[in-house]
């Protein structure tokens, strides 16, 4: 959290306390009120469904820290969540059978699980695990077939991902997944949008939209990311005819009936192009209309 956004947070608490009348233990974060059902961590309705404020301090929002310990908690009515109870209350005043204390540290370890770092996100798009061996992978794509229970010590998990940039940049529109390269690793969460279109080893052609099971997507697929497309040469549409000046453009994609993937200032001779060969053209740029000629009478 920035210097700023405590500034402009303090500003709106106050604007807030004046208006509807309200002291400083009425100001809590949504970890202090969120609670979670029963799960494969947490065996008992437990404290801890949103993790948003564990680094949050109040002081540099200057509100002061009113409540030193979880109503709920120790009312009995919630399990305690280790890592907030040390976060937002400081040393425990009250004793209760809990589950390990995890580390605080954004790292898998036998005592941090995905639950532990990321709560009921542990599962979103918007949560990404990065494994020892570099693989990089979203929170909806850990499946139980992967299984949950065997992530790697090592992972790290960094949360509320919305807006980040994709974790790999490549030369050129065309990229490769492999074993450690994922969807994610390029595309970011525009990994299952329409305009991100795989091209499998087999020679389907699919967008991000219609792909359901992705742990079957196979090593060597390629992706194109924001794309439209596919516009198909024939004896009536050249290149040009449905790129106009484009047509040689460094992001416009051919994709062969050999399979070949290549970009337009990686032609040499357009005139050589087979029939039957798709253009994908990047989101924005508009394909010509193909021609139509007049019947003769």
């Amino acid at each position: 959290i920035t210097e700023s956004q405590y500034r402009s947070l303090g500003m709106l608490i106050d604007i807030l306390q004046k208006v509807y009348g309200l002291d400083d233990s009425a100001v809590l974060t949504h970890s202090q009120i969120a609670y979670g059902k029963p799960n494969r961590w947490f065996r008992k309705t437990h404290r801890g469904r949103k993790r948003c404020a564990k680094n949050f301090v109040h002081a540099q929002a200057d509100v002061k820290q009113v409540w030193d310990y979880d109503p709920d908690v120790r009312a009995g009515r919630l399990m305690e969540d280790p890592q907030l109870a040390k976060a937002l209350y400081g040393p425990r005043l009250y004793t209760q059978a809990q589950e390990p204390a995890a580390a605080d540290t954004n790292v898998i370890s036998k005592l941090n699980t995905a639950w532990s770092i990321a709560g009921a996100d542990y599962d979103s798009d918007t949560t990404v695990y990065k494994f020892p061996d570099g693989k990089v992978v979203t929170g909806d794509m850990v499946s139980e077939k992967s299984g949950w229970n065997r992530i790697p010590a090592g992972t790290v998990v960094l949360l509320n991902q919305e807006t980040a940039a994709p974790v790999i940049k490549s030369d050129g529109p065309v990229k490769t997944i492999s074993d450690s390269l994922t969807a994610w690793s390029f595309a970011g969460l525009a990994y299952k949008d329409e305009g991100t279109i795989y091209f499998l080893p087999s020679g389907r052609i699919t967008p991000g939209s219609k792909i359901s099971d992705w742990d079957d997507l196979p090593a060597k697929t390629r992706l194109i990311i924001g794309y439209s497309g596919p516009f198909t040469l024939d004896g009536s549409r050249t290149a040009y005819g449905i790129a106009g000046q484009k047509y040689r453009d460094k992001e416009t994609v051919y994709y062969l009936p050999s399979h070949d993937l290549l970009a337009g200032d990686q032609i040499k001779d357009f005139t050589q192009l087979p029939e039957g060969t798709m253009i994908f053209l990047p989101s924005g740029w508009t394909a010509r209309a193909p021609l139509i000629k007049a019947r003769q009478l």
